[in-house]
């Protein structure tokens, strides 16, 4: 009949009995993970500025593992600054001032590398 073996009439036969329906329910089983993710985020919380080979020292895992577990958590990774944190707008702008008065022939630029090796 329609091309399907007697058993599978039957099991679709007892399904629809026994659920009202003929599709199966699908049962989505998730396997144990290696991070908790309420203890990745007190950890996270306690120290913000990890890194995530600290991280996974903690967890005993991989680098990516802690990385999509903070990632599906949407706790975004920490970004280079590349202001200082002590800056001044005011200092900022008597410099510019101050340097303005100079000739830009008597003008000289260093580097950090020109005061290490003075």
């Amino acid at each position: 009949m329609f091309g399907i073996d007697r058993k599978t009439h039957n099991a679709w036969v007892k399904l629809l009995h026994e659920t009202g329906s003929v599709i199966p329910e699908q049962v989505f089983l998730s396997r144990q993970r290696k991070i908790n993710k309420e203890a990745l985020r007190k950890a996270v919380e306690k120290k913000p500025d990890a890194y995530l080979s600290e991280l996974t020292s903690l967890f005993q895992c991989s680098i990516p593992a802690v990385f999509y577990a903070l990632k599906k958590m949407g706790i975004a990774l920490k970004k280079k600054t590349f202001a200082y944190a002590e800056k001044s707008e005011e200092k900022r702008a008597k410099f510019v001032k101050d340097v303005a008065q100079i000739p830009k022939e008597k003008r000289v630029y260093m580097d950090d590398v020109a005061w290490i090796n003075a």
